[in-house]
């Protein structure tokens, strides 16, 4: 830790990047050697995908390289808790918090790219205590609640073709009855909410996803739980 911040870096000693190259490798799929008779292997995703998760942490990459010297990467991180775990990664957890030791989550929506970057966003907050499966479709959701029987949330992409304004989400909650389904929309998009909770959605995620407003709402209903739990216990409900 230096100045309050961690710093994260990898290091290597490989072939090294052009100055004029640094923000073109975080493009998906591109890759420095492009010709057809590669040297290395790999599908170009890798920067992409490290560079957007740590951008939704709230930092970005920086590239350090001298062509034929090999190349630094790093990032800093700043300390913060919220709802007693240290968003720098260190699980500071309030067990009083969760009714269950393990929670599952489905991640709705055809874009493997947001799947892969909500799954890092979601393990680095709760590590284990959350299992996450992804569903490319919202009868897929449908069919993923079926065969778990016990689905806590469902993050429903409502750009799928067959998850927007038809009651999927009151048919996930018949099947999985304590299941909070969340909508994801974007942000300019002409839809009412309230049309969207009638329909069945126990809130809505704006698009692009924002780490603080998704871990928010996961918080929010999990205290929810709780506290209804609790009350019934002590014959207050």
């Amino acid at each position: 830790m230096n100045n309050g911040y961690f710093r994260f870096f990898v290091e290597d000693t490989g072939i090294g990047i052009q100055p004029d190259m640094y923000n073109l490798i975080f493009q998906p799929f591109y890759q420095l050697d492009m010709g057809a008779t590669r040297t290395f292997g790999g599908n170009g995703l890798g920067l992409t995908i490290a560079s957007r998760i740590v951008e939704k942490m709230g930092s970005s990459i920086v590239v350090d390289s001298k062509p034929g010297n090999g190349s630094i990467f790093y990032f800093d991180l700043v300390p913060e808790k919220v709802d007693g775990f240290d968003k720098a990664g260190s699980s500071s957890l309030k067990s009083d918090l969760f009714l269950k030791s393990k929670y599952n989550m489905i991640v709705a929506g055809e874009n493997e790219m947001n799947y892969i970057i909500v799954k890092e966003l979601i393990k680095r907050e709760f590590g284990d205590k959350m299992k996450i499966m992804s569903a490319h479709s919202a009868n897929h959701a449908i069919e993923l609640c079926h065969e778990t029987g016990n689905v806590d949330f469902v993050l429903l992409d409502l750009k799928l073709k067959d998850a927007y304004g038809d009651g999927v989400a009151r048919q996930l909650k018949t099947i999985c009855p304590n299941a909070v389904v969340i909508g994801q929309t974007g942000r300019a998009a002409s839809c009412d909410k309230t049309e969207l909770l009638q329909n069945g959605c126990d809130d809505v995620l704006p698009e692009p996803i924002s780490t603080d407003e998704t871990i928010s709402l996961i918080y929010k209903h999990i205290r929810k739980e709780t506290r209804i739990a609790r009350d019934a216990s002590k014959g207050n409900v």
